[in-house]
């Protein structure tokens, strides 16, 4: 019977052990030090442990209660990993208690030794999965942890969560004090979420010397019930700020404050850089700053907030729903995105959707502010207050909307663009930019306004502010209504609206009226009015009504006028139309009285008005066309070449030209956008047409006067007939007008309905509608190919051919051709490019020689010399004529030991038949002396069967200069030259 129990008591044994093993929950909290592992009942008794050693990590492997705080104080390491598990200090539901953090880190401020904790979960790479600090309810800051003088605390997993302070920082705070006493906060994963603060900083807190890095993790659901619903920062001053750097993939998402900063606020001298892929997203503040809110306290104090990366998105307040900066302030964006390409990442705020700037600074040098939205005013960025600063030097603002100003609103504020685009947004007034206040300023000198849509102002409006553009490009933006580029707009009573304009582009608008610029008229005797003002250089053309083809570029209503504020010069071009009709007994003034004449820049938008000058006052009004005959030059198919042709109104025709008298004036100094200063421009050629039998005569200093010669006078009519035409000279840039100064007269008979203005005989220029041409003279380039022909294999002798150039010497300004040096060998390159080398041989198809195809470019009319050097060899040169719209030369260089001639090379083949176009070049004059003879012999000859053993570099010993056809041996071959070169 024993028997029977022991053989299944060993049958069950061996049942079990093919088992899988039963694995135990482990309890309790494990302790490791340098001197092994325990595990304890109790956090508490774990903790005690810990701190007794140098160095010690607890594993949790159960939740715990604790009734007091844990404390990491000087000389302290400890490492928590929650594994899974809670630490609940017990006061969620209990009023806020004095040491209610659920874990205090401090140094020791005597000695300055300092505390280090760092919290960790190994339990699960997913955040939720995690364990958690919870239950911290404190009287004072830190309701979760609280990081106090020489104190580290690391967060690398677990969360912090469900805690509260009375005071500051709910889930977490980082104060050191004035006495130069540090407190760090390093979070590379994890989150710290849902924890409040009665005051400030619903996620964390930081205070005077407080340093945090947040490069992981998130920071949300928090919040505050006064500011900084996600971080807040305060220092008091230099010496003792508060700082945080955002980093790496972290997140500030989903907190709230009651007044500002649903996400971050700072205060007093505080420091905030964001850079990687971080986000501050979907936060919210019921006053200002959704996202991000600044405020400095002095002059000594200032809150800065730098973004150099990262994205600010989806944020909402009242002001400033991305970003709100405020008295003593600054952020700076040098990259990153406020905003998105989709509406989920628009921030969002009554004014200023983006950034708010109300008496602090905002410096944009780079990044994207895009599709945010306000529902008054500035969806990208609003500017406030007379200290309001924003300073635009690069990046892009873009799909930004609101009711005014989509792209930027000034309020009260100063705006100064130096570069960047404001391109695509949208309003009610001021697609682009709106500034709409007294004490409002914007001043741009480059940069772009593009794209920009309103009902009024499609790229600016100007409301009882000051707009100053002295450079940069408004372009294609479009108004419903009015002021497709600009409109400018007054307020009764307050300010004058006024723009001054002594530079830059504004064209390719359009709208309703005013396609490049709306002047709107106030009575000045009852209201404030506009006033638009132009000096120095502006362009304003192409614009036009909404059909696009209109040309409606300023729109000036009854009674307004342009004021030439100091004077205008060359490249000034600008289109005007005016409400009220010109007629032969009205004329309308375009601009006020003026110190000289400026019609040359004003053009009529409309072909039946012309430009011309009232009799007093320089006063630049429109006409009807009909009253003259007007001028233009016409350039023709050659560059530097004018027609210059006289054209009767529509409709009419010239019956007989009698006699003209012109001054022209050619500017030869121009120094445009491409800051090219050469000015080789040196005169102006003027010829009559003598097809029509006009004569000429030249009274010097540019004047001119073209006669018909009495005979075949009644043979010339028509609407249009050339006088003659107009050369200019040289190379570079230049202006060709006529001067307007001078009395420039054209006589006609008035014949078939062509009115004139003083008689009925005669009829004089109307001088505005010369405009200037301005051009560059460059010389024509043709090709010039170049066959450097061998008698043996070039690309197996690299060393030998190595040093072989040819230098191309052009007799020009290099800045239009500039001179090169075309290397030979298996590798061969040029300095220029566009050149091109190629090795060809016998076997390359079109070929019957060794040798280099070369094709480069050479200047029509500017002799070209070509040198060509090498080791052992004579140089040689040929100089080439090239010549306008012939077709390329061809130079053909042979390394045979005969002549060393210098031969001319025409294109055409026709100036100089009995020069030569084959060179050669291969030394024979071995000696160097000028002549090639016995000591040449005697030279070759003494290295006779020597055999070269370093063509693989390049040539250095004196004997490869006798290797006169480099094929690596010195042999009869070369004797055999220096002896056909010594018989020539």
């Amino acid at each position: 019977m024993k028997k029977k129990i022991l053989g299944a008591l060993v049958a069950l044994s061996m049942v079990c052990s093919l088992l899988p093993t039963i694995a135990f929950a482990e309890t309790g909290f494990y302790v490791e030090t340098s001197g092994g592992t325990e595990n304890y009942s109790t956090l508490t008794n774990a903790w005690d442990k810990a701190t007794a050693a140098d160095e010690a990590t607890i594993t949790m492997y159960e939740d715990a209660t604790i009734s007091s705080q844990l404390q990491v104080l000087a000389g302290d390491n400890i490492t928590l990993d929650l594994n899974g598990h809670t630490i609940d200090r017990g006061l969620s539901s209990s009023s806020a208690v004095n040491g209610g953090s659920v874990i205090y880190v401090m140094g020791d401020t005597t000695t300055n030794e300092e505390g280090y904790f760092t919290l960790t979960d190994t339990s699960s790479n997913v955040i939720s999965e995690q364990g958690a600090i919870t239950g911290g309810n404190n009287l004072y800051s830190g309701g979760g942890i609280n990081v106090c003088e020489w104190g580290h605390f690391t967060m690398e997993g677990g969360n912090i969560t469900g805690n509260k302070s009375a005071d500051n920082g709910g889930g977490v705070t980082v104060s050191g004090d004035t006495d130069y006493r540090e407190s760090y906060f390093t979070m590379t994963g994890g989150s710290i979420s849902g924890n409040t603060a009665s005051d400030n900083g619903g996620g964390i807190a930081v205070f005077e010397r407080g340093f945090v890095e947040i490069e992981g993790g998130t920071i949300s659901g928090n919040t505050a019930t006064t500011s900084g619903g996600g971080v807040y920062l305060y220092g008091d001053d230099d010496d003792n700020h508060g700082t945080l750097t955002m980093s790496g993939d972290a997140t500030i998402t989903g907190n709230s404050a009651n007044q500002s900063g649903g996400g971050v606020y700072m205060e007093g001298d505080t420091n905030f850089i964001m850079n990687g892929t971080s986000k501050i997203s979907d936060n919210t503040a019921t006053n200002d700053g959704g996202d991000v809110c600044l405020f400095g306290e002095d002059d000594n104090d200032y809150a800065t907030f730098t973004m150099e990366n990262g994205e600010i998105s989806g944020n909402t307040a009242t002001w400033g729903g991305g970003v709100y900066v405020t008295t003593h302030s600054e952020f700076i964006m040098t990259g990153g995105t406020i905003g998105g390409d989709d509406d989920s990442y628009a921030n969002t705020a009554t004014y200023g959707g983006g950034v708010y700037s109300d008496s602090g600074t905002f410096k944009m040098n780079d990044g994207t502010i895009i599709g945010n939205a306000a529902s008054r005013q500035g969806g990208g960025v609003y500017v406030n207050n007379v200290y309001g600063y924003f300073e635009m030097n690069n990046g892009t603002i873009t799909k930004n909307s609101s009711a005014s100003g989509g792209g930027i609103h000034v309020e009260t504020g100063y705006l100064k663009m130096t570069g960047g685009n404001i391109s695509g947004n949208s309003a009610r007034y001021g697609g682009g930019l709106d500034i709409s206040d007294s004490d409002g300023y914007a001043e741009i000198t480059d940069g772009n306004i593009t794209g920009n849509s309103a009902t009024d102002g499609g790229g600016v409006y100007v409301r009882y502010g000051e707009f100053k553009m002295t450079g940069g490009n408004i372009s294609g933006n479009s108004a419903d209504s009015l002021g497709g580029g600009v409109y400018l707009d007054s307020d009764e009573g307050i300010r004058d609206g006024i723009f001054t304009l002594t530079g830059g582009n504004i064209t390719g608008n359009k709208a309703t009226s005013g396609g490049g610029i709306y002047v709107r008229y106030y009575d000045p005797t009852k209201y404030t009015d506009t006033i638009f003002k132009v000096s120095d250089n502006p362009v304003i053309t192409g614009n036009t009504l909404l059909d696009e083809t209109t040309s409606n570029n300023v729109y000036l209503p009854s009674n307004k006028t342009i004021t030439v504020d100091t004077s205008l010069t060359t490249g000034a071009k600008i289109g005007v139309t005016t409400e009220t009709e010109p007629t032969d007994t009205a004329p309308v003034a375009v601009t006020g009285e003026n110190t000289a004449d400026y019609t040359q820049y004003f053009t009529s938008d409309l072909s039946a008005y012309s430009v011309s000058l009232a009799d007093s006052g320089n006063v630049v009004q429109l006409v009807p066309t009909a009253d003259s005959i007007t001028i233009s030059l016409e350039e023709t198919t050659t560059t530097g070449v004018y027609d210059i042709v006289l054209t009767a109104p529509s409709g009419t025709q010239i019956d007989k030209f009698l006699s003209a008298q012109l001054k022209f004036v050619l500017n030869s100094n121009q120094t445009d956008s491409t800051a090219c200063d050469i000015t080789k421009i040196d005169a102006l050629t003027v010829t009559a047409n003598t097809d029509d039998y006009i004569g000429l005569i030249n009274y010097g200093s540019g004047v001119y006067e073209f006669n018909m010669d009495g005979t075949n006078a009644s043979s010339l009519t028509g609407s249009e007939i050339t006088l003659g035409t107009v050369t200019i000279n040289g190379l570079g840039y230049y202006s060709l007008g006529l001067d307007t100064s001078y009395d420039n007269v054209i006589n006609c008979d008035s014949g078939s309905g062509v009115r004139v203005e003083f008689s009925e005989t005669e009829g004089n220029l109307t001088l505005s509608t010369v405009m200037p041409v301005e051009n560059e003279i460059k010389p024509e380039l043709v090709p010039l190919t170049i066959n450097v022909k061998f008698p043996n294999r070039v690309y197996s002798q690299t060393a030998a051919y190595t040093d072989m150039a040819v230098e191309v010497n052009n007799n020009i300004d290099e800045r239009y051709l500039a001179d090169e040096t075309i290397a030979l060998g298996s590798n061969g390159s040029s300095t220029k490019t566009g050149t091109t080398v190629t090795y060809v041989t016998p076997n390359t198809p079109d070929y019957d020689y060794y040798g280099y195809v070369i094709e480069t470019e050479v200047a029509a009319g500017y002799s070209a010399t070509l040198t060509f050097t090498g080791s052992g060899y004579r140089t040689c040169s040929a100089t080439v004529l090239p010549e306008s719209g012939v077709a390329a030369a061809t130079v053909n260089v042979w390394n045979n030991p005969m002549d060393n001639s210098i031969p001319v090379v025409y294109y055409d083949g026709t100036a100089d038949t009995s020069s030569k176009t084959d060179i050669t070049f291969l030394a024979g004059d071995i000696e160097n002396d000028k002549s090639i003879n016995l000591y040449d012999l005697s030279a070759v000859t003494s290295f006779f069967g020597y055999e070269a053993k370093d063509l693989t570099s390049k040539p250095t010993n004196t004997y490869l200069g006798k290797d006169l056809n480099r094929d690596g041996k010195i042999d009869s071959r070369d004797i055999a030259l220096v002896l056909v070169a010594w018989g020539k």
